[in-house]
């Protein structure tokens, strides 16, 4: 149930039980417009609950929508649609370590986190764009040198930008490197893969070393490595 603390008239649209309308701000009508426009289908990675939804500019109605099957997402932007290969982790953070934590954060142990790589049409990896940016749900202001979108619940601190150091953040480190070992496992045995492998040297922030050489040394012990002629075999 929604409730306002003040009067609300008419109802929402047909086929809706609720609707949110958010007025804008005097000169913020520009900015806003940009961010929509902006918008890509891209969003709905980082919010699984939500299958679809419509951008609508001057009338124009541009339709987001995922639709997922085990370890892979379609997601489609008007007329595009591309396939997302992910690797999820889940669990719940030990009470010691949230001890340090503000109050409202001790109570939200559960955790999940999301890697995900776009797919070509032959089911390769087609790397993202360098720099990337951890995402957590919404993007963060730290910089991300793995060429694949991570999705993880890092406490952030007052400016909601960055992410602050501590043992819940070198706990989802570890769970994240893992997963992207797994995530390079699972992926198509084609010399693309090898794009993915973090390049330490690269690492543009303090948070982005931790997980460029946390997933390098789980690299080292996984079996992800394609080898010719071995019929699907893989080697560390």
């Amino acid at each position: 149930v929604l409730r306002l603390p003040w009067p609300a008239e008419g109802r929402p649209p047909e086929g809706f039980a609720t609707e949110v309308v958010l007025p804008l701000r005097a000169g913020s009508r520009a900015a806003v417009r940009a961010g929509l426009e902006e918008l890509t289908a891209e969003l709905l990675l980082a919010l699984p609950g939500l299958a679809a939804a419509d951008v609508v500019l001057d009338g124009a109605v541009r339709s987001l929508s995922a639709r997922y099957r085990r370890d892979e997402v379609e997601l489609t932007d008007g007329d595009r649609t591309t396939t997302w290969r992910l690797e999820r982790r889940d669990g719940v953070l030990p009470t010691e370590l949230l001890a340090e934590r503000p109050v409202e954060e001790r109570d939200r142990r559960a955790w999940a986190l999301t890697w995900a790589v776009p797919l070509d049409d032959a089911g390769r990896p087609v790397p993202l764009p360098l720099p990337q940016r951890v995402h957590g749900p919404t993007p963060s202001d730290e910089p991300l040198t793995l060429p694949a979108r991570l999705i993880a619940p890092f406490s952030l601190g007052p400016d909601r930008r960055h992410v602050l150091p501590g043992p819940v953040t070198d706990e989802l480190v570890a769970a994240a490197a893992g997963a992207y070992a797994d995530l390079l496992a699972g992926l198509a045995g084609d010399a693309a893969v090898l794009a993915l492998v973090p390049r330490i040297g690269l690492a543009g922030a303090e948070l982005d070393a931790a997980l460029c050489t946390a997933a390098l040394d789980r690299l080292r012990e996984a079996a992800w490595l394609p080898v010719t002629g071995a019929d699907g075999g893989r080697q560390p």
